[in-house]
């Protein structure tokens, strides 16, 4: 089988210099072709080694020695007389992005954003926190207010620390929620499906740990997919722990996707078909006895 390039793709694309492919290209790793695209991808923006372990999801000590190497083979260059929140950022020796100096960053916007958070983490914020949200601002280049939301939704998951607060505001920067009405939209759908995961939860029973990945995507299927409210979805249940008893997400969705497929919504719809069902079976078989029993009677 032969394969070629769909051009019909090729019209958002991003360049590389040629030297990557050139120099060893067979050696390098799945972590060095990694962080080399990302921040090709996003030339435009200033990657440090721990931003970039938590877009990625690798250890830092595996991305440092990822950056070392590019650096040594003249891609990046790092930037030493740099003050900023963490080491080892690195920029693309083929891109010139302005470089903000930290303490030119705006001491307003540093204000009110380590102000708003000592207040809604009622207490000092930490020297760690502090460098982190000078990050978000001067690399990550989030409006404050966006960046305050970002720690409110990290408040409301319990995730409250500088990894994660920077984790969450790039992962807001690269899907284009750069401005409050955006962020405002995002939070809203969040709040819906985690009071939509509290309910189901209440429901299954489940008090001792928290939902897996795969469990919140079968959850959130239900629910705006499937358009099934918390009682179709409790009668799934009933019935996945009477068939198999115990409880199931993937054996609960195909009971769910049966009835969604069927353009069942409601309880009555399900428990009526069914009930008609039952009630047929029922009657084709006394009527069998029936006709069995006659043929056994003499013939007068």
């Amino acid at each position: 089988m032969a394969y070629k390039i769909n051009f019909e793709a090729y019209s958002n694309n991003f360049a590389l210099p040629q030297n990557i492919i050139d120099d060893d290209f067979e050696k390098l790793s799945v972590i060095d072709l990694k962080v080399i695209l990302l921040i090709f991808k996003n030339s435009s923006k200033n990657y440090s080694a721990n931003l970039l372990s938590n877009l990625l999801n690798v250890s830092e000590e595996e991305v440092r020695k990822s950056l070392a190497n590019w650096i040594t083979k003249g891609i990046l260059v790092d930037l030493p007389n740099e003050k900023i929140a963490t080491d080892a950022v690195v920029l693309s020796k083929f891109t010139q992005p302005t470089i903000t100096n930290v303490k030119s960053a705006n001491s307003a916007e540093l204000s009110f954003l380590l102000e708003c958070m000592e207040d809604r983490l009622k207490r000092p914020i930490t020297s760690v926190e502090h460098k982190s949200i000078i990050h978000i601002l001067e690399y990550i280049k989030l409006p404050a207010d966006v960046i305050m939301m970002a720690i409110e939704y990290c408040v409301t998951v319990d995730k409250v620390n500088a990894r994660y607060i920077e984790k969450v505001c790039a992962s807001w920067a690269d899907n284009g929620i750069t401005t409050h009405e955006l962020a405002e939209q995002y939070l809203s759908i969040s709040k819906t499906s985690k009071n939509n995961e509290d309910k189901i939860k209440k429901v299954f029973g489940i008090q001792d740990r928290n939902l897996i990945d795969s469990e919140r995507e079968h959850i959130n299927r239900w629910f705006n997919e499937y358009k099934f409210g918390v009682d179709v979805i409790k009668l799934g249940y009933e019935k996945t722990i009477g068939a198999i008893n115990k409880l199931s997400f993937p054996y609960l969705n195909k009971i769910l996707s049966s009835w969604s497929e069927k353009g069942y919504k409601t309880i009555e719809e399900i428990t009526g078909t069914e009930y008609s069902k039952v009630r047929k079976e029922k009657t084709s078989y006394d009527i069998d006895d029936i006709d069995k029993f006659w043929d056994n009677v003499p013939k007068l």
